[in-house]
């Protein structure tokens, strides 16, 4: 018997239902570099914000939580890279 093997999801596999369950876009319009700022609900900003800190092992820290790392799918999973390639 021959067992499947899923790839892994990556990080923005992960975010984008986070991010469907918490707006009204479509998952047909909702790309990777789609901005979140005007569509995404407050409660969707907690989660991402969740999702973020479980990844890096540790509170966001203020200087991180701004428009521009929060902005799009690829700008949070760039955060998450960035932190835990170093």
């Amino acid at each position: 018997m021959t067992v499947k093997r899923q790839a892994p999801q990556t990080l923005e596999d992960q975010l984008r239902p986070i991010v469907l369950a918490n707006s009204p876009i479509d998952e047909a319009d909702l790309r990777d570099n789609t901005s979140l700022l005007d569509i995404i609900d407050s409660l969707g900003v907690a989660e991402i914000f969740l999702f973020v800190e479980e990844h890096l092992g540790r509170e966001l820290r203020e200087d991180e939580m701004n428009r521009e790392t929060f902005d799009t799918i690829a700008s949070i999973a760039g955060l998450i890279r960035m932190e835990t390639i170093d």
